[in-house]
């Protein structure tokens, strides 16, 4: 006689979900954020980067992943929060996976402590919804005769992706561009971390060796070492006066004697022809980094950067203040319902005043130029972006509330104040006639949209949720 073994009822179904959903079943990991502070690891279970690390790495979360991540770690691809978020150190995990991050039914609030960025979104869809981001710091690394890093982007920034933010409060959040200071700091500063010889990075210091990096591994980053002297994502520049032809890479400075000069936000390294006389090298800030001492010119800052004076001894150019709650890079930026008071935009200091760095855009920078070494794309969605407030907004160069770069310039064009004014959309609406069709609006171009329907509560309009719907 054959005799079978039956699974207990609860098992039972456990056992025919894994059956049947086989990896995705593994996903359903509860991401609600319920621990407030917050060292930007992903260490902590229940700590907003955890449940950023877990929505990006799908149902294997503390894999490195790291050239890309598979995404819908959470059950919905939603992460809510449950308490106020204060971020204590350097946020190494970005958001790069679809997901909708949101409060509770209490709006919540992360907050960077007035000493760091408590968001970054690397790509994807994303919806940030019902929070207040508050006393956010961006601020550029330290250079020397190297330039100073760009501080971007004070509360979020957006490298990449179609981003909606969503009834949120922006509020004392600050974009500070990095400093130079008396020397002995010979790369240039990144976009977090200061300089040493080598370039520093976007999550660490630089060294006299290995460029700065700090990060996790993730997101295809690493310094520079010798034997691969540029900078990963993130990562600057190796320099130990190697007269390489390396550069830093994205948020990396460069290293002393490098050649190529800093990344997207790093500060230019110096150039000494009489110790390299060969390097040819460009001792040029990247975009809102600082320019680095340059023994026979001056050394260029890049867009919002200073230049470092043309004279010996002199140190490099203060790094560019760029958005002082928002910094987009490429992508999409929507905005529903959105409020900016008392965010800020400052320039880095240099040891020559001549060469400070650039305040622009209190609120938001849309970084738009179109020159491919740039690789600069960002657009605000405006059919789609309505209500927004801005109060008392500051930007040393003015631009209180949102700055653009232009396209089709030149290089050295792209450095025009230009500005260009959104003509935002109403919000969606909705009326009934008297046949029981409803009348809705768009909520951005104000075009009707006609549909009928034989339902009373809610509807959703272009993602707008829309309420008391009656036909």
């Amino acid at each position: 006689m054959n005799t079978r073994t039956f699974p207990a009822p609860g098992k039972l179904a456990l056992a025919i979900a894994l059956a049947l959903g086989g990896p995705a079943a593994q996903a359903a990991v509860d991401c609600s954020v319920t621990v407030g502070p917050d060292n930007g690891a992903g260490d902590t279970l229940g700590t907003l980067s955890w449940a950023i690390m877990t929505a990006n790495n799908g149902s294997a979360p503390n894999t490195p992943y790291p050239n890309g991540h598979p995404g819908h770690g959470c059950p919905g691809d939603v992460i809510t929060l449950k308490t106020d978020v204060t971020v204590q150190g350097v946020m190494k995990r970005l958001i790069d996976s679809d997901v909708t991050l949101q409060s509770d039914a209490t709006t919540r609030t992360i907050g960077g402590g007035n000493a760091l960025r408590p968001m970054f979104v690397k790509s994807g869809r994303v919806t940030i919804r019902n929070l207040k981001l508050n006393n956010g710091r961006a601020q550029g690394g330290t250079g020397g005769d190297g330039g100073g890093g760009a501080g971007l982007g004070g509360a979020l920034f957006i490298y990449d992706g179609s981003v909606t933010v969503e009834a949120v409060n922006f509020n004392a959040n600050n974009a500070i561009g990095g400093t130079t200071n008396s020397g002995g700091m010979m790369g240039g500063g990144g976009m977090f971390g200061s300089s040493g010889a080598s370039g520093g990075g976007l999550f660490g210091n630089g060294s006299l060796g290995d460029g700065g990096y700090g990060g996790t591994g993730a997101y295809g980053g690493f310094g520079g070492t010798r034997s691969h002297p540029s900078g990963g994502f993130g990562g600057g520049a190796y320099g130990s006066f190697a007269c390489s032809g390396s550069r830093g890479g994205f948020g990396g400075g460069a290293g002393a004697n490098n050649g190529l000069g800093g990344g997207f936000g790093g500060g230019g390294g110096i150039v000494d022809f009489q110790m390299c006389p060969n390097n040819g090298g460009s001792s040029q800030g990247g975009f809102g980094g600082g320019g680095g001492y340059n023994s026979r010119s001056y050394g260029r800052g890049g867009f919002g950067g200073g230049n470092a004076a043309a004279s010996n001894g002199a140190r490099g150019g203060g790094g560019g203040g760029l958005g002082g709650a928002i910094f987009v890079k490429r992508g999409t930026l929507a905005l529903k319902d959105v409020n900016f008071s008392a965010n800020g935009a400052v320039g880095g200091l240099s040891v020559a005043p001549s060469n400070n760095g650039a305040g622009l855009g209190g609120a938001i920078f849309i970084c738009t130029s179109s020159e491919s070494w740039i690789d600069c794309s960002g657009t605000i969605d405006e059919a789609n972006s309505y209500r927004l407030t801005f109060d008392n907004g500051t930007a040393a160069e003015g631009q209180p509330n949102l700055f653009w770069t232009q396209r089709g310039h030149s290089t050295a064009g792209i450095g025009d104040k230009g500005r260009q004014s959104i003509a935002f959309g109403a919000a969606p609406s909705v009326s009934v006639d008297g046949t029981g069709t409803v009348l809705a609006t768009d909520g951005g171009s104000g075009n009707p949209i006609t549909f009928t329907s034989q339902t009373t509560g809610t509807c959703t309009i272009n993602g707008s949720l829309v309420t008391g719907v009656t036909a």
